[in-house]
């Protein structure tokens, strides 16, 4: 089960292949600003928890089971967002580090209750897609070598 850096790292995989990018080790130490050997052990616990794979040109792609806990993750993420400004009446621009911390720890009973308690929403607070809703909507763009 990956921890919350794993979780992270996931994530950033994620977004980034979203965006159409192709994902290498030192984006990642630039997004987290850490430095290289820090993600190239990161990387290698997510490999040996079958949750990325890594090419012969050292780029990242996502496995299914990698994917599953990326989405799960945002879809916390992005539910946090719509929760802390809907329900808890935060400004939109205040909750994206709240939320962080939340997704980390949401259960999936506690997610269920709250989906259904903000009638199912598609986008977090600033627009983005739920991972739920992504790929029936087309956002998702993924790179394959």
């Amino acid at each position: 089960m990956a921890h919350s850096v794993e979780e992270d790292y996931l994530a950033a995989i994620y977004n980034m292949q979203m965006e159409g990018e192709s994902v290498i080790g030192a984006r990642l130490a630039a997004l987290f600003k850490v430095k290289s050997p820090t993600v190239t052990q990161t990387i290698h616990r997510l490999e040996k928890q079958h949750l990325v794979v890594v090419d012969a040109h050292k780029r990242l792609d996502l496995t299914p089971a990698g994917r599953a806990t990326a989405e799960a993750l945002l879809r916390r993420h992005r539910l946090s967002e719509r929760f802390l400004v809907d329900v808890m009446g935060m400004q939109w621009h205040e909750v994206h580090d709240e939320a962080a911390r939340l997704a980390h720890v949401i259960s999936p009973a506690f997610e269920a209750r709250r989906l259904a308690q903000l009638d199912n929403p598609t986008t977090c607070t600033h627009g983005n897609p739920s991972p739920a809703h992504v790929e029936a909507r087309g956002f998702l763009r993924r790179q394959h070598a």
